[in-house]
């Protein structure tokens, strides 16, 4: 009989992944996985039920905010169960920090 394997990610394991030439590190997505809020150059994002972003979302994040004509347009959308708002330019410094306020202020 043979022995089944499972392939299982722990937050130890991720691997560094080459995606239509955008190289998104396992560090990256450990650090998008400890949260349930993201915020990129370009893309703003957080979970629904306010849980933690599963592996493929948060790498999915990182893609679209790298390259964001993979999102197939700009503005709000969803992934799983995140909701994001991708923005059709670098957020400035004020703009991060009012997301920042208005996630904190809740």
């Amino acid at each position: 009989m043979k022995k089944r394997k499972t392939w299982k990610t722990s937050m130890n394991n991720i691997p560094t992944m080459n995606i239509e030439g955008i190289v998104i590190t396992g560090e990256e997505v450990r650090m998008a996985m400890k949260t349930n809020i993201f915020i990129g150059d370009r893309i703003i994002a957080f979970t629904k039920d306010f849980t933690k972003f599963k592996e493929e979302i948060a790498r999915s994040l990182y893609l679209y905010d790298r390259k964001p004509e993979l999102a197939r347009g700009f503005g709000i959308g969803e992934i799983g169960n995140a909701i994001f708002e991708l923005f059709d330019h670098e957020l400035s410094t004020e703009e991060v920090m009012k997301y920042i306020k208005a996630f904190t202020s809740k």
